[in-house]
């Protein structure tokens, strides 16, 4: 028996003789195995890796909802307060966002953080890296103020010295001692209001102590809780709307119509993720089967072309293990190579998205190439070849060496060869019409998402957040004047066309507030409290964002403290509240904003002088709620988003603007400098993912349902070659013999393209909840896909046919056996 090294440098020499066979089959490989190890990675990471926390599954997130409209709201402290006297749960913990300026260990940087509540760390059990948690001990009125702060914050800023233990950090201009670092994991950051739980896990990020939980009714915290050994999510959800319906009824001013929804961490955290990975795992299993088929097809149409010089061997007294042992080493190194290079490039593109944070997957950035990972893709590869290492053994002659002589030249009798062909072909069209369908669809969507007008203009608008130290700026005056001075200032930079504040950008808006319309009763019900989005911002606002205004005028710089405020609200508000009354004129009275100035150093009426158009302030896909605005410098809140228009490149105006900021106060950074239009694409980043993924599958299924096609057209007319030549010489018409090969090649696609239609259809359906103003039941993108196809495969087919055409009679009669221009 020769030895096994002999055989692969044959079959090297082999796949050296034939570079485009070679290539192709290892481009086949290299782009399924590729697309296969970049998803299972992701799947991996981000759904099926376990939470890095012990027991994790009894964790759970607790939200406040109402019965008539389940989106959650965070928590108030008095419901926090009730949480935590059921049985039902171990420990409950609230958390609230922070954001402060870290000094003292290099340039001022804005952070943001979590206020947390006794019991937070205890709940999670995570362990520091260095340090300890937030213990008992930080929560006393006398202890000095601490904070634990993440993995990111600790590298990036402190440089990774684990001697800042015990050392103070200054926050916002206050004194806090470092008493532990976190591991890189995530970790609960922020419950916003109808957007479900912010971790924090690719940023820097701190972590202090929330002394008392106030037993207020303002739904502004998180809920972590941990559930009593042997009790299930759903036995502690029974107990949790029992409480709610208790609360109904000794509180109804506050608690009418509301609920309690309980969901586990790990579901909060991955489960919005699930659908679309879900979807990208079957876009790539379609994948696989497509290039299983393809490659079928391109190892058939070369044991056929190699059929003749294996008879040879036979009738020469090859055995047939030599005969089988260069295939077979053929399909060994191209798999092995297709292997390698797919799972480099599977890992490079996964550690690519991880960086970016692409499509704002959780755990995205903790993706890599797991050994379970190349396994599985190991196991998928072998799965594919199999299919061709059987085509192998099937192209080596059987039997006495004269018969192997007389099968190489009946080669044209090979019907069972061309069926198989014609059915994978099928297969491949099929297949790619549903990804393509589906491909479409995620397209269209993204696209419908991207073309929403945001009822503002967000080009050449830059925005940064400031939160200024409280302490620095103790009275209102104070700090009105900083921001009109901030606001003059930067109106005078060159290419600035206007300046404006807000305390939350658009499409991030969540501060909800009640309000009364003196004279108009609320609408739902005697005594009823009503509630709209409130935005705080300056007068220049919609001027600088491009709001229309539809009645009356814009706000004004505000007067004297305690007089009569103004207000601006916008159609929907208008619509809702107001009905056919009109707008201009009405008085609005709010009470809350006076939470920090006190009585009487804020109005708490507004006389509304305009109506604006309505804007999308709770993201692209939430549709326009009612909203008012009232003048910052009549309910100033410290926290601000600044935002300016310019006729230059907002980017290239950054550093003066930060020298401006710091020309007023040197320990203030800027925090999340952007352009509007970047807070956009953040927005449609899943939706850019998943179409962009899925497309690239398509794209490559496309790829290989002509490479199939070609395929079947060149080994049906190499078996065929001396008949053509026959018939050309007798004078055959032309014309006749390209419908013939047409009919050859578009016979299979059709029968794909009707099987795959229905498949598309079902496919649409399951895909609804990723899809934005788009029917998924919309046949329009599985015709769309057949028309590609079709086309693909009519150009394929009419290059075979003019060639076929054209061949000369003698050369046909003189390569009909095999090797002629066909199989090249």
């Amino acid at each position: 028996m020769v030895e096994l090294p002999r055989f692969l440098r044959l079959a090297l020499r082999s796949l050296r003789r034939s570079p485009g066979f070679s290539l192709t089959v290892l481009g086949v490989l290299t782009l399924t195995l590729g697309a296969l190890v970049a998803v299972l990675s992701l799947v991996e990471a981000v759904v099926l890796a376990p939470l890095p926390y012990p027991q994790a599954e009894r964790l759970v997130v607790l939200w406040d909802t109402l019965r008539e409209d389940p989106q959650p709201r965070r928590v108030s402290g008095f419901n926090a307060q009730r949480f935590q006297e059921l049985p039902e749960l171990d420990q409950v913990a609230v958390f609230g966002w922070a954001s402060s300026a870290l000094t003292g260990a290099g340039p001022p940087v804005q952070i943001s953080g979590s206020r947390v509540s006794r019991g937070f760390f205890d709940i999670l059990s995570l362990p520091p890296l260095h340090g300890r948690a937030l213990g008992p001990e930080d929560y006393l009125p006398s202890a000095p103020p601490a904070v634990v702060v993440s993995h990111r914050l600790w590298s990036r800023h402190l440089g990774g010295d684990p001697s800042w233990i015990g050392r103070p950090l200054f926050l916002d201009g206050e004194a806090h001692i470092l008493v532990g670092v976190l591991p890189p994991r995530l970790m609960p950051l922020r419950a916003s209001h109808g957007r479900r739980l912010e971790v924090a896990s690719r940023e820097a990020h701190f972590w202090v102590p929330l002394p008392q939980i106030p037993e207020r009714h303002n739904h502004v915290y998180g809920a972590l809780g941990r559930l009593a050994p042997g009790i299930t999510p759903e036995g502690a959800q029974v107990r949790l709307s029992a409480l709610a319906q208790r609360l109904a009824k000794d509180h109804p001013e506050t608690h009418r119509d509301a609920d309690v929804h309980l969901v586990t961490l790990r579901e909060e955290v991955v489960g919005g993720a699930r659908p679309g990975l879900g979807l990208l795992l079957g876009g790539v299993l379609f994948l696989c089967l497509l290039a299983t088929a393809n490659l079928t097809n391109l190892f058939l149409v070369r044991s056929t072309a190699k059929r003749r010089e294996l008879a040879v061997c036979t009738a020469l007294g090859a055995s047939r293990w030599r005969l089988l042992a260069q295939p077979l080493c053929e399909v060994l190194l191209l798999g092995s190579a297709g292997l390698i290079l797919g799972s480099l490039g599977g890992a490079a593109l996964v550690r690519f998205l991880g960086q970016r944070g692409a499509g704002g997957l959780p755990r995205i950035e903790e993706a890599s190439l797991s050994p379970w990972v190349m396994s599985l893709a190991a196991l998928a590869g072998a799965g594919m070849l199999l299919a061709v290492i059987l085509l192998a053994l099937r192209g080596v002659p059987r039997g006495r060496p004269e018969g192997a002589l007389e099968d190489s030249v009946r080669q044209a009798g090979d019907r069972r060869g061309q069926r198989l062909q014609r059915l994978l072909v099928t297969v491949q069209a099929g297949l790619a019409v549903v990804l393509l369908s589906g491909s479409g669809l995620l397209l269209e969507s993204y696209l419908a998402l991207r073309l929403v007008d945001p009822g503002f203009d967000p080009h050449s608008v830059l925005t940064f957040g400031l939160y200024p130290n409280p302490e620095a700026y103790p009275e209102r005056a104070d700090l009105t004047s900083f921001y009109r001075r901030l606001s003059e200032d930067l109106e005078e930079l060159p290419g600035v066309s206007s300046v404006a504040l807000a305390y939350d950008l658009p499409l991030e808006a969540n501060w909800t507030q009640s309000f009364e319309l003196e004279g108009i009763a609320p609408g739902h019900g005697p005594g009823e409290r009503q509630a709209a989005l409130f935005r705080t911002v300056s007068p220049g606002y919609f001027e600088t964002l491009g709001i229309g205004i539809q009645e009356g005028e814009p706000l004004r710089r505000a007067g004297e403290a305690g007089a009569l405020g103004t207000a601006v609200i916008n159609r929907a508000f208008a619509d809702a509240f107001l009905g056919d009354r009109p707008a201009l004129g009405q008085l609005l009275r709010v009470r809350t904003t006076q939470w920090r100035w006190g009585e009487g150093n804020v109005p708490d009426a507004f006389r509304i002088i305009g109506v604006v158009d309505d804007v999308r302030a709770q993201g692209l896909r939430g549709g326009t709620v009612p909203a008012f605005y009232l003048p910052f410098e009549q309910t100033p809140h410290p926290s601000m988003k600044v935002l300016v228009r310019t006729h230059r490149p907002p980017k290239d105006l950054l550093p003066r603007v930060e020298a401006r900021v710091h020309a007023l106060d040197p320990s203030l950074p800027l925090s999340r400098a952007r352009t509007v239009v970047e807070q956009i694409d953040g927005e449609t980043a899943r939706p850019r993912l998943h179409a962009g993924l899925l497309g690239s599958f398509s794209l490559g299924a496309l790829g290989m349902a002509a490479l199939g096609l070609w395929g079947i057209l060149s080994y049906s007319l190499l078996l065929r070659t001396r008949e053509i030549g026959i018939r050309t010489a007798l004078g055959a018409d032309r014309a006749r013999l390209s419908a013939w090969v047409f009919g050859l090649g578009l016979r299979p696609v059709l029968w794909g393209v009707a099987l795959g239609l229905p498949c598309a259809l079902l496919l649409g359906r399951s895909l609804e909840d990723l899809l934005f103003e788009v029917r998924g039941s919309d046949p329009v993108s599985g015709l769309r896909a057949a028309a590609a196809l079709l086309a693909v495969a009519a150009l394929a087919t009419w290059v075979h046919a003019r060639r076929a055409s054209s061949l000369e009679p003698v050369a046909a009669l003189r390569d009909g056996t095999g090797s002629g221009r066909f199989g090249k």
